[in-house]
């Protein structure tokens, strides 16, 4: 008996919650500011929405991490908010939320001091956290020496960094003015180099131009076939910042470097890329006449990527011979891996294009597949139930 009650003693002296991760506020959002300001610590918001998969990655083996749990325990007020329900709508629309998972830390007045986007290491986590802390590293800090107009290497390195971090894209324009107060011969250093491949500068810069001039130095340190790759990289990332930018001009310019790449692979995603240009910017009638162009040279081996074609098509493509024609595709992927991803798109599609005793016999297969698999096939269900109806 006596050994049980010091057993129970000693477990009431532990934490309920010691081992289960980043405890978060239970509140609002003004309440939980309301507790940063008494406990003279910053707000960390967690910005999720229920079907971001990288925020359950996040939540399941970073925010559960020892070290990390116990710094932001101990350092902040952490809240978590759906960013699709609530107040979180409204958050996310004062800080401009967009990409999930979006991290926060807001300061006594309700300002953002630093944020960052998508998921990361706990290692890369905590770094994050520690530059948020650092009043002379925080994004809020280097926005502002910024604006003023400092323009020190050093900080225009960092505050590049720090803007990468938060997905904004405009660290592409600072970095390229950290490599402007270079000596154009110092590019190639291994330091710079580094730089290089930490912020892909797009083709349309200065470091590309300079970078592309100069590059027999660039052989002679790294390797012929090693530049080339990262030149290949740097094509791929100035199609997604031609597509967040909607610059036209940039993606044909990406797209033709890339055609000179001895990389196939880089090449297919790079076609990929310029789709998904014209998707991001609804110009669907592009976007399919694209996938006519590519899906039947570069993609019928490629299961996911005629699924996420086929999907498309299923939401936004309305002519009947286009759907005929991802019907063709989505079979494909089917074929070449029969899960429950595609096959709810195959009977979507059947829908569609009123093909109702198909759409029902793949809706159950799909049904079949996702229980297998155990995935979530409420929608698949929904579906079933508006065929069967007759609706």
């Amino acid at each position: 008996m006596k050994k049980l009650i010091v057993v129970f003693l000693l477990c009431r002296l532990v934490p309920v919650n010691a081992e289960e991760g980043i405890q978060f506020f239970k509140g609002t959002f003004s309440e939980a500011l309301v507790q940063a300001n008494e406990q003279h610590k910053l707000l960390f918001v967690d910005c999720f929405t229920t079907w971001c998969g990288p925020c359950k990655w996040m939540s399941a083996n970073v925010f559960t991490d020892k070290a990390v749990s116990s710094s932001f325990n101990k350092n902040f007020i952490c809240l978590e908010l759906d960013m699709e329900k609530g107040e979180g709508l409204n958050i996310a629309k004062k800080y401009s939320v967009k990409n999930y998972p979006t991290y926060l830390w807001i300061d006594q007045e309700g300002n953002q001091v630093h944020r960052s986007v998508g998921s990361a290491s706990s290692e890369e986590f905590l770094a994050i956290a520690g530059k948020a802390m650092d009043t002379n590293k925080n994004l809020g800090y280097l926005k502002n020496q910024y604006e003023k107009g400092n323009r020190e290497p050093e900080l225009l390195l960092n505050y590049a960094s720090s803007l990468k971090t938060a997905y904004d894209m405009s660290y592409q324009t600072v970095a390229d003015e950290y490599f402007r107060t270079l000596p154009e011969k110092d590019l190639a250093e291994e330091k710079n180099w580094k730089a290089i491949l930490e912020f892909t500068p797009n083709i349309n810069s200065y470091t590309y131009t300079a970078m592309t001039k100069m590059l027999p130095a660039f052989y002679e340190r790294y390797g012929k076939d090693s530049v080339h790759a990262v030149l290949d990289q740097l094509a791929i990332g100035s199609l997604s910042f031609a597509r967040q930018q909607k610059d036209s001009v940039m993606l044909k310019n990406a797209i033709a470097k890339l055609k000179e790449s001895n990389n196939k692979e880089l090449f297919k995603k790079g076609l990929s890329e310029e789709m998904n240009y014209y998707k991001g910017n609804k110009n669907y009638s592009r976007y399919a006449e694209l996938a006519h162009d590519y899906i039947n040279k570069y993609f019928l081996d490629d299961a996911k990527m005629l699924n996420a074609v086929c999907w498309t098509y299923f939401q936004h493509i309305n002519d009947k011979n286009q759907l005929i024609e991802a019907e063709k595709w989505i079979a494909q992927s089917v074929k070449l891996e029969d899960q429950y991803y595609n096959t709810d798109t195959y009977a979507n599609l059947l829908h569609k294009l009123g093909k109702k005793k198909e759409a029902i016999e793949m809706t159950n297969h799909a049904i079949a597949l996702a229980k297998k698999e155990g995935q979530d096939f409420s929608s698949s269900q929904e579906l079933l139930e508006t065929l069967v109806k007759g609706d």
